[in-house]
């Protein structure tokens, strides 16, 4: 409903495309209480800094983080509809002319 894995797709496409699935796959978890792990984590995003970000800094970013936005609050607004007026399913006036 908010386009979310739609992106999600497109992402996980263009990350196959610039051959960074196993750089993205690999990074060890930041949620440990191990400090040899979190050294592990940060010494492998330090190690691979450059490549992360080139991939997340594409022109289009800003935008779609904005549709995705967008969407999620389209979806806000229909379960509020669908509480207070019965939504779009129920109301003949609220349906999508076909």
């Amino acid at each position: 409903m908010t386009g979310s894995v739609r992106i999600a797709k497109q992402t996980t496409q263009r990350m196959n495309q610039e051959g960074l699935t196993d750089v993205f796959l690999n990074i060890p978890t930041s949620k440990t209480t191990s400090m040899t792990s979190y050294l592990c984590h940060v010494s492998y995003i330090f190690l691979h800094l450059q490549q992360i970000l080139a991939f997340n800094n594409n022109n289009n970013t800003a935008e779609t983080r904005f549709h995705l936005y967008q969407g999620v609050q389209r979806a806000h607004e229909e379960m509020v509809n669908i509480l207070v007026n019965g939504g779009r399913k129920y109301n003949k006036h609220k349906r999508k002319k076909q």
